[in-house]
């Protein structure tokens, strides 16, 4: 019998932080950064941490480039850094202001990580990626064949 309280307490201690993640993210938003685009809608949007977002409609677009992130992300003036994900408008040397939203180990220094620059009509700044260079680089492919091709 003292076996199966055991278990009884573990299973107990999963289901509470389960639902502890659940709770966190519905208050707070998911903890990385998702990426909405295809070809049978009209706009790219962009989801981070503290349920922030962007949305950009293609037709505002003047350019998209695969670039390295940046070497520091500098201030965040309208965002911030949630665990390992960056959200929101970010003021740096290299880009001025921009809004940033990426996941991963961007500024490790072993593994600097590709990031799709989106520049918009307006001059407003985007810069995202997707998890590790293969799937932002597939990602931009994808992403500038779907406006190659509308």
């Amino acid at each position: 019998m003292p076996h199966m309280s055991r278990f009884f307490k573990s299973v107990i201690i999963i289901a509470v932080l389960i639902g502890g993640y659940y709770l966190f993210t519905s208050i707070f938003g998911s903890t990385s950064v998702s990426i909405e685009f295809g070809r049978y809608t009209d706009d790219l949007t962009i989801t981070g941490p503290m349920k922030s977002s962007i949305v950009i409609n293609y037709d505002d677009i003047e350019s998209l480039e695969l670039v390295d992130g940046p070497s520091d992300p500098g201030e965040a003036k309208g965002g911030g850094k949630f665990l390992k994900s960056f959200y929101g408008l970010w003021n740096n040397s290299e880009w001025g202001d921009y809004n940033y939203y990426a996941t991963g180990a961007i500024f490790s220094k072993s593994n600097t990580k590709k990031c799709i620059l989106v520049t918009e009509k307006d001059g407003t700044l985007v810069l995202f990626n997707y998890n590790d260079d293969d799937g932002t680089t597939n990602m931009f492919r994808l992403f500038n064949d779907i406006l190659d091709n509308r």
